[in-house]
């Protein structure tokens, strides 16, 4: 959780927000600022809920909504409205996202291109193509087959740098795990 207690559920992934079920790679600086727009009861205190938020209240079409956080963000969710086998996958700005297909048409999804290929590697699959994905992308697939892509224009990244007050773990190069409390730093986004 980029903010908010990891021992609470409603911070940690994934973010369930009514129908929506996601995951959030990345850092959002208006959350609050979507909550006020949507007029909705926030479960958690992540940032990551105020895309789904967005997603589930919104009364607005997928990539309308994807145009209004700020910050760094690639998501993946799932709709129980949806009747089928549908994934869907965007990236607004700043975080990457690649993704790729087995030749028997399973479609697969990382962080990134090295991430993916290590992770296939590592579990035998072979793909048929992979990719990564340019900022302000949307996918919809159903099925293993990309039925929808659409293109949107993702907000700047915000320049007004937030402080967190949340506990962080830092792996050191000795696998060590060192446990913060304060306020962690963070670089203004570029």
């Amino acid at each position: 959780a980029t903010q908010g207690s990891p021992e609470n559920p409603a911070n940690n992934h994934p973010i369930c927000t009514g129908r929506i079920t996601g995951t959030h790679n990345g850092t959002l600086s208006n959350d609050d600022e979507l909550f006020d727009l949507l007029k909705c009861k926030r479960i958690g205190q992540v940032d990551s809920e105020a895309i789904f938020a967005l997603l589930e209240y919104g009364n607005m079409p997928v990539t309308d909504a994807l145009e209004l956080p700020q910050g760094r963000a690639a998501i993946a969710w799932l709709d129980a409205d949806d009747k089928d086998n549908t994934i869907h996958l965007a990236r607004m700005s700043g975080s990457p996202l690649a993704v790729g297909q087995t030749p028997n048409g399973s479609f697969v999804y990382a962080s990134t291109m090295s991430i993916l290929l290590a992770s296939c590697e590592q579990a035998g699959v072979d793909l048929a193509w992979t990719q990564n994905v340019t900022e302000g992308n949307y996918f919809r697939i159903t099925d293993g087959r990309l039925v929808t892509c659409e293109v949107f224009k993702p907000a700047a990244p915000s320049l007004r740098p937030r402080a967190y007050s949340t506990r962080s773990v830092v792996t050191t190069t000795t696998g060590k795990k060192n446990k913060r409390k304060g306020k962690a730093k963070r670089s203004p986004a570029r």
